[in-house]
């Protein structure tokens, strides 16, 4: 459920940094600040509970059924490597906001949006257990 949470934390706070535009210009920064710092939280508790002597394949999985007629899941899981390529993504997003703080004077929200949407889904990339994280079979 904790992968679930950071791709929600990164999409919701595109959308609300997009639709604060309309507020305040300076808001729209502060709440991609304050999102991508939200997804590190849990990636370190990931980390502190990541044991490589363990015999499970990952660290944390998260899987629903999505059509379960057409026999199709929703799942996402990382390992040690999708783990640290996450955390990375989240590191380069901070960097990004950082770098982006002063030079985006012309629509700031919908910037950030685009770059919170653009992390969540490299984020699904490297939580995706298959290609477009669907399940087909048993």
């Amino acid at each position: 459920m904790i992968l679930l949470w950071i791709l929600l934390i990164l999409f919701f706070g595109g959308l609300l940094a997009w639709l604060s535009e309309w507020f305040d210009s300076r808001l729209p920064r502060w709440i991609a600040l304050f999102s991508v710092a939200a997804t590190l939280i849990p990636l370190v508790l990931l980390y502190q509970g990541y044991d490589a002597d363990s015999e499970s394949k990952w660290i944390v999985e998260f899987s629903r059924s999505w059509i379960p007629s057409l026999g199709i899941k929703f799942t996402l899981a990382v390992d040690g490597l999708s783990l640290l390529l996450v955390g990375l993504t989240s590191f380069l997003g901070l960097i990004s906001i950082g770098a982006a703080w002063e030079e985006m004077r012309e629509r700031v929200g919908f910037f950030y949006f685009n770059l919170l949407w653009t992390l969540a889904g490299v984020v699904g990339v490297f939580t995706a257990i298959d290609l477009c994280s669907f399940s087909f079979g048993k």
